[in-house]
Formats: structure tokens, sequence, C-alpha cells
């Protein structure tokens, strides 16, 4: 190889080593902003009193008694129309 040629590879494989380093310096720095900026909403959201998981949506919502669930209800509605109309 020229030593010209040689001159240029080697300043285009560093450049091209350099964008990739960049860029993952870049994608790890949003990464962490973001994570911060996450953690942030989620102080302000149990700030409020407001639940930010499923545990904590569990005690949030008074459960439904049986008696005025309307799942209940409408799964019975289904699984009384499916056995008739195979009865039929």
């Amino acid at each position: 190889m020229k030593p010209m040629v040689r001159t240029i590879t080697f300043w285009l494989l560093l450049a091209a080593v350099c964008w990739v380093v960049l860029g993952i310096i870049n994608f790890v720095a949003w990464r962490v902003w973001l994570a911060h900026d996450i953690e942030h909403q989620l102080t302000m959201i149990r700030a409020a009193g407001l639940p930010t998981n499923g545990a904590e949506e569990n005690n949030y919502y008074p459960s439904v008694p049986a008696n005025e669930n309307a799942a209940l209800k409408m799964a019975t509605a289904f699984a009384l129309l499916a056995s008739s109309q195979f009865s039929a």
C-alpha cells in the first residue's frame, strides 16, 4: 500500500470509530436523562397520592362486591347464552 492510501484509510477508520463511540455516548446520556425524567415524574405522581404500580393500584381502588360486579353477571349471561344455543 502506498503511504498516502494508508494514511487516508487510517483517518477514515479513526473517524468511523469516533462516530460510533460518540453515538454510543449520546445514546447512554439520553437513557440516563430519560431514567431521571421518569423517576421525577413518578415522584410527582406519588406526591399526589396516586398509585404508580400494580400493588399500589390494588390498594387504591376498592374491591367491588360480587353482587354488584357487572363482569361476573356478563360472564354468567354469556355462559347461559352459549349453553342454550347448544341445547336447542
